[in-house]
This record gives C-alpha cells, structure tokens and sequence, in this order.
C-alpha cells in the first residue's frame, strides 16, 4: 500500500504567487493554537483568512498545526515517525526532491500540480531535496481523538537525558501509535510535553515489547497503566 493517498484537486497558480511573495523563510505559520496540540482544530491566522492558502486549509475542515516547509537544495529531514498523520501539497519543487518511505524503500516526488495527498506517517519517513532549486510544501496535521481521563489507559514518560532519547524512543513508538489510533486500538491520545504521553487503550500489553526495546537502548522510560 503506498504511503500517499489522493485527496481533492486544487487550483494552484494563485497559491504559488501568493508563497513568492511572502519572502524567505523555512517555516511559515499558517494557523494557532487554540486547544490541545493534537486534538483540536487549530486557527487560521487573520494574515492567511480569505486569501488562497487560507481558503484551502478552509476546505479540510478541523485541521491541525498547517504550514509552509522549505527545503533547500542538498536538505533532508531526519528519519522519523508521527502519531499524526499530515496532508501534503507541493507548492514548489523540482524533479529530484522527495518524500521517502524508508520502511519500504520508497521515493515519492510529489508534482506541483494542485494535487492534495494524505501521507501515512506511522511508517519511517524522511523528505529530502537532492535537486539544485528550493521546496515549499503545504504540510498539515491531521487531528487526533481526545484522551479521557475517566476511560482506561496507559502513561508514558521518558526520564533520559541522554542526547538522542527522543529519535530512539519515538521512531517506534509514535509509528505503533499512528496504526492502532486508525485500527481503533487506542481511543485517545494527550501529549502534555514531547517526554510525556497519555492514551486510552483496552490492550497496555501491547506496549510491552517496545518498552522493553527502548529501555534496551539505556532509555529510562516509566511507564504505567492507568
């Protein structure tokens, strides 16, 4: 199954000369927080309302965090995984830049053509751009259920101060999270700080391996069910 999906169609021109003109930047802020980060819909800021980029995250409905990445020639990402899922547009690009999916050894050029994708991001991932010319992607998150305090669930809180505990810790971890939210595992997520996580689940056991492999990498990690 491919990491992107297709989603609707835009028209893109407008977008394109509205990006040009809002100057350099690496990552442009498209809409604020108004609740919790994963849950709830995110605000469209009042400079972004009633312009092109503004009517299309209108159009997703609620949505997440939304904004604007640049990659410069010769950039890529580090490899990761997300609990949230995103939508994609290519706003600029070149022939050799890419989203790759490293789990299945995939590279994705997604074309400036006003094509909107969903991307799966419970697999590694990463984005590079090996051509000589800069990106620009639309990236926004896709919202997470609510977590319940009153429902059963589990805690997670990384106590490492070891300099690589969140890329070791979570590369697993959020990817397993990202495929039982969809599977209707867990029902409820909440991350009150990047070393802390709360969801609802009926089946903590699940969690047992990877705990186990993150303590293995010198991870301190509590964790407890609730």
């Amino acid at each position: 199954m491919s990491m992107l999906s297709s989603l609707s169609q835009i028209e893109l021109e407008p977008i394109i000369d509205q990006v040009l003109h809002m100057g350099y930047f690496k990552r442009y802020e498209l809409n604020h927080q108004v609740g919790k980060f994963f849950n709830d819909a995110w605000q469209i800021n009042n400079d972004i309302q009633d312009t092109p980029l503004g009517r299309v995250l209108a159009s997703l409905g609620p949505i997440g965090q939304s904004r604007l990445l640049r990659l410069e020639s010769g950039e890529t990402y580090t490899a990761h995984t997300d609990p949230d899922d995103r939508i994609h547009l290519a706003i600029v690009t070149n022939p050799h830049s890419y989203l790759i999916d490293i789990a299945n050894n995939n590279l994705y050029h997604v074309e400036a053509n006003g094509q909107l994708w969903h991307m799966d991001t419970s697999r590694l991932h990463t984005a590079s751009n090996w051509g000589s010319t800069m990106r620009i992607h639309l990236n926004v998150r896709v919202l997470l259920p609510h977590y319940n305090n009153l429902a059963p669930g589990v805690y997670f809180h990384v106590n490492s101060d070891k300099t690589e505990w969140k890329g070791e810790s979570y590369i697993e971890l959020m990817g397993y999270i990202n495929k039982q939210i969809k599977s209707g595992y867990i029902t409820g997520f909440d991350a009150p700080d990047s070393r802390t996580l709360y969801l609802n689940t009926l089946i903590p056991q699940a969690f047992t391996d990877i705990v186990q492999r993150i303590r293995a990498n010198s991870i301190d990690i509590e964790f407890k069910v609730l």
